[in-house]
């Protein structure tokens, strides 16, 4: 398994928890709760016991389903019972084998699935099992292994993009577009587009968001409310194509669109986030994705 590359997130952004049950800023997501101390101060499960004959249903058998049972039967509760659509569990933790390898191995491995998980680490701490994740408790609990992932485009890793069949810009030849690792900003004028549209969005929610969560939990409160009800209805392909605005205080969590293009969000679909590809969060509801980069985002 594989962590998201710890985040440096500048000064300015950064902000320490301010309630004892409290997050520090970037956080997991909305949550604004450190489950890691929580999980910490238990003295057996989640610091409750149970003799009783409580039936419990479980909707979901990836790795939050697996992990709820675990923690429940730990606490005492044994009448639990898991529900999986499907006929595998893991959920997203998806590995596959290929016995066609003629290397000598057995098995070559790959995943199918998520790959990449935020540790959600606090202050300027760069191990994943200090997080203040639920994840984190488990690395540092099970002594499991983890590795940075590096984003796209970042500095620590080369990324071919490939979209348009190849044929990006005025190629008579299908190939690859490179971002290097020596750039700073994306390899090609269509990319810098996308790049530039995208990142003055984020930059937008981003300042709004740690300024609010310094001043009160009734602030954060209202945002979010804000967020939720400008964006419940929206698909993140919607927000991607919606036009661009200026910030209104008054109108609290409406935050507009992107302002792309048709063309600029399919290639957006085709760039990856560090586990897979904007694309696959398009037909979701916007406010996952809002949870998701608020976390994530580095600067």
């Amino acid at each position: 398994m594989s962590l998201a590359k710890p985040f440096n997130i500048n000064k300015k952004f950064r902000i320490p928890a301010q309630t004892t049950w409290g997050s520090s800023f970037p956080g997991p997501a909305d949550l604004n709760f450190n489950y890691r101390k929580l999980m910490d101060t238990k003295s057996i499960g989640l610091g409750i016991t149970t003799t009783g004959d409580s039936k419990i249903a479980i909707i979901g058998g990836g790795i939050t389903g697996i992990t709820a049972a675990y923690e429940l039967l730990k606490c005492g509760y044994k009448n639990i019972h898991l529900y999986e659509a499907t006929d595998r569990l893991g959920g997203r933790h998806d590995t596959h084998y290929d016995e066609r390898t003629t290397d000598g191995a057995q098995y070559a491995t790959f995943e199918g699935g998520a790959m990449r998980f935020p540790p959600f680490l606090s202050g300027i701490s760069q191990d994943p099992a200090l997080g203040e994740s639920v994840l984190s408790y488990y690395v540092n609990e099970y002594n499991i292994a983890t590795e940075g992932f590096p984003n796209p485009g970042s500095e620590y890793a080369d990324t071919g993009i490939y979209y348009n069949e190849g044929y990006q810009e005025d190629l008579t030849q299908p190939e690859l577009a490179f971002w290097l690792k020596k750039d700073t900003q994306p390899p090609t004028p269509a990319l810098q587009a996308v790049y530039d549209k995208w990142q003055a969005f984020t930059d937008k929610i981003l300042a709004v968001v740690s300024t609010t969560y310094a001043k009160s939990p009734q602030a954060w409160q209202i945002l979010w409310e804000g967020v939720v009800n400008s964006y419940w209805k929206n698909t993140y392909r919607d927000v991607i194509l919606n036009p661009v605005i200026t910030y209104d205080p008054l109108n609290v969590g409406n935050f507009g669109g992107v302002g792309m293009t048709e063309d600029e969000a399919a290639l957006f679909y085709t760039v990856g986030a560090g586990d897979g590809g904007w694309g696959s969060f398009f037909n979701l509801s916007f406010l996952y994705v809002y949870r998701t980069f608020v976390s994530l985002r580095e600067d």
